[in-house]
Order: structure tokens, then sequence, then C-alpha cells
């Protein structure tokens, strides 16, 4: 089980780092795969666990306060049903995260750094984001912006596919996967843009 969840993470992180370096290096697919690097994305995966706890623990005591709030208001037996949750339950989370969201942005260099084999380190990455104060808070609220516009617009287009699913996905699970799957190739090249111009740019002068 362990085995196939490694296999599992290594596929799904392969392309993320090939996605990267093609935004960062320019480096093309040689054929119908991306190119194979294996250290890279072993790296990759260890500093994304490590990056995620590290950013999650501001959110803990925010949604200790607001959680209970949410699901008071939610009815599980509307969402069985294929209806989308409350808009706050989308929103207060999202607002809540800003923290964390920010500390991820100044934290975040090492992924793409690791993904091109340029090992950056947390505090190499906070050096590079500092003094960028009002660009990273509009990086922050775009971010954010998107998450939600993504989740509202796919809850409002996908009902006609889970008609097509018969009942076996609901709505909110589809908006979820496609909305996240969006959301992470923009939060992606977001990271390899940031990388481009706070550390290769720097490097040039």
């Amino acid at each position: 089980m362990r085995l196939k969840s490694c296999v599992f993470l290594f596929l799904v992180f392969w392309p993320v780092v090939a996605w990267h370096r093609l935004l960062v290096l320019g480096e093309q697919p040689t054929g119908l795969a991306p190119p194979l690097r294996v250290k890279a994305v072993l790296r990759y995966v260890l500093n994304l666990f490590g990056l995620g706890i590290l950013i999650s623990l501001p959110m803990l005591p925010i949604m200790a306060i607001i959680g209970p709030m949410m699901v008071s208001d939610l009815d599980p037996e509307a969402l069985a049903r294929g209806a989308m949750p409350p808009l706050k339950f989308l929103i207060w989370p999202s607002i809540a995260s800003l923290p964390s969201l920010y500390l991820g942005i100044r934290l975040c260099l090492i992924l793409p750094g690791a993904a091109v084999e340029n090992r950056v380190g947390l505090s190499g990455s906070w050096d590079y984001t500092s003094n960028k104060g009002i660009s990273l808070l509009v990086v922050v609220l775009i971010s954010a912006a998107v998450s939600i516009a993504l989740q509202i617009i796919f809850g409002v287009i996908t009902p006609s596919v889970l008609e097509a699913s018969r009942g076996v996905l609901t709505t909110f699970q589809i908006t979820q996967f496609v909305g996240q799957l969006l959301g992470s190739l923009f939060v992606i090249s977001v990271m390899s843009k940031m990388f481009l111009v706070f550390v290769q740019d720097r490097a040039k002068d």
C-alpha cells in the first residue's frame, strides 16, 4: 500500500516539476512525456510536505474559532443530494487563510527551486521576497480571489455533469476537483514567475 502511495505521489508531481522547469528553464518535452527528473520530484515532494505543515500552523487557531460556526449551518442531507454548501463556507476559510497564504508566498520559492535543482532554502526564499510588500499583497489577494471564483464558477456549471454521472459524483465533489486542479495550475505558474523575477533576475544583476 505504501509503495502504491509513493508511486501515485511520484506520478502526480512528475508533471508538476516538469511544468515548473518549462516555465523557469524553458525545458521542453522530448516526447509524449515530460523529462523524468527523479531527484527533483523527490525533493519537491519533501519540500511541499514540510512547507504545508509549516504554513498550516497559523490556520489552526483561526479555524478553531470559525469552524464550529460554519459546520453548524451545513445540511448533510442537502450536500448528499449534490447541493452546494453555503457561500460563506467557501468565503470565510479563504479569508481566514490569508495569513497562511502570505507566509506560503514568502516561503514558496523553495518549490520551484527544488524543481529546477536550485536549492533556495527557507531563509533564502524569505530573503528574496523581502521588501516586496505591495507585490506580495497583490499576489495573495489575486490567489484568494481566483480560488473563490473557481469554486463559484464550477458550482454553477457542473449540475449538468452531475446528471451525466447519474449521481455517482456530487456537484460539490466535481466542483472541488476541477477547481483545485485549475487553482493548482495557477499557483504553480505564479510560483514559477516569482522564481524567475525574484531569484533568476537578481542572479543576473
